[in-house]
C-alpha cells in the first residue's frame, strides 16, 4: 500500500480545517450543525477486509462481537444556516460495496470543489477480528477494540489507536510532518527523525499488524493488557 504523501504546501493548506475539525471534539455533533444523518448496517459474511474511506471531519471506529458493521454519519456545517454547505449534505450518499471479498463503505457524492463548510463525523463499529484499513482526508481519526490487522492512512490532522497487546506483533508509524508515539507496559517509545518521524515496532506476541501513515500531524498508539471479554 503506497504511504500518504501529500505535497507541504497543500498540507499547511490543509492544516487549519483540520485543526477546526479536531476543535469539534469539545461539541456536542448533534447540535444545530448537523443538518443530516446518513446510517446503514452491511453484513460481513465472506469480508475479509473492511475499508472505510472518508473526506473531512473525524472518524471513530470501535470494534465489538457482533457480525455486523454498523455506520452512523452526521453530516455538519461550520455554519449552521449556509444553504451551499446544506445542498452539498443533501447530495452526499452513504455506499457500501462488496467487491473481491473486501467491504468499501464511504461517502460518495462528496463536493469536489470545496466543501462549502461540509464535515463528516463518522462513528463505525466494525467486527473486531477483521482487517481494517481506513482513509481520512483531513481530520481526526480514532481506532479502538480491533484486533485484526489495522492500516491507517491520514492526510492532515490525528490518529489515534488502542488495541489489546496480546492481539499485536508489530507497529509501523510514519508522519510526514509532526510525531509519532507507541504506548505498550514496557513504556513509551516516540518516532526518531527530525521533521519526519519513523517508528518500527516488532516486538509483539501476537499476530496482527499496525501500520498508520499520516502526512501532518500526531500519532498515538496504545497496546493494552488484557484478555477480550
Amino acid at each position: 500500500m503506497p504511504k500518504t504523501r501529500v505535497p507541504l504546501l497543500a498540507l499547511l493548506t490543509l492544516l487549519a480545517p483540520a485543526l477546526a475539525a479536531a476543535g469539534e471534539e469539545k461539541h456536542d455533533t448533534r447540535d444545530k450543525k448537523t443538518v443530516r444523518t446518513l446510517d446503514a448496517r452491511f453484513t460481513t459474511g465472506g469480508v475479509e477486509l473492511v475499508e472505510l474511506e472518508f473526506p473531512v471531519g473525524r472518524l471513530i471506529v470501535a470494534g465489538h462481537q457482533s457480525r455486523e458493521l454498523v455506520v452512523k454519519v452526521d453530516l455538519a456545517c461550520e455554519a449552521a444556516k449556509s444553504r451551499s454547505c446544506q445542498d452539498a449534505a443533501r447530495q452526499v450518499r452513504l455506499v457500501g460495496r462488496i467487491d473481491d471479498e473486501r467491504l468499501r463503505v464511504e461517502l460518495e457524492d462528496w463536493p469536489r470543489v470545496g466543501a462549502r463548510g461540509l464535515q463528516a463525523y463518522a462513528r463505525v463499529h466494525v467486527p473486531r477480528l477483521l482487517p481494517l484499513h481506513c482513509e481520512l482526508g483531513v481530520g481526526e481519526l480514532k481506532v479502538s477494540g480491533m484486533e485484526g490487522n489495522v492500516a491507517i492512512d491520514l492526510g492532515v490532522g490525528e490518529v489515534h489507536v488502542t488495541m489489546p497487546e496480546h492481539a499485536v506483533g508489530s507497529v509501523q508509524l510514519d508522519v510526514g510532518v509532526g510525531e509519532a508515539d507507541l504506548l505498550t507496559a514496557h513504556g513509551r517509545q516516540s518516532g526518531k527523525g527530525w521533521v519526519a518521524k519513523e517508528l518500527h515496532w516488532r516486538k509483539g506476541k501476537g499476530e496482527s499488524t499496525v501500520r498508520v501513515d499520516c502526512g501532518v500531524g500526531e500519532i498515538n498508539v496504545a497496546l493494552v493488557g488484557g484478555k477480550p471479554e
